[in-house]
């Protein structure tokens, strides 16, 4: 999985020449990293409770059987979460949107 960052950068240069009219000058830089990194790992599953003792966690898998609400299968669960995408560009529609 790619994560994307976004780093604003700003700067400043003093002018050091008197005679001009200019007393500093400034930049603004966006800079984008990607860092791939698992969806999932070992860590994330794991607790450290009570003073640092290592405790298993147990996480039921969803039961479509008992809630109508749960897709069957993980290709579902992708295609719901790509039809309700949307990205900032479109912030001031979300209030309109039905799920």
């Amino acid at each position: 999985m790619e994560i994307r960052s976004k780093l604003l950068v700003p700067g400043l240069t003093d002018a050091s020449d008197p005679t001009l009219q200019v007393d500093f000058t400034s930049r603004n830089e966006h800079r984008i990293t990607v860092t791939e990194t698992p969806m999932i790992t070992p860590l994330d599953v794991i607790a450290l409770l009570e003073g640092g003792h290592l405790w298993k966690l147990r996480m039921p898998l969803p039961d479509a059987s008992q809630d109508p609400h749960i897709p069957e299968n993980l290709t579902q669960i992708a295609e719901a979460m790509a039809r309700k995408y949307t990205t900032a560009e479109y912030w001031w529609r979300e209030g309109s949107r039905n799920g």
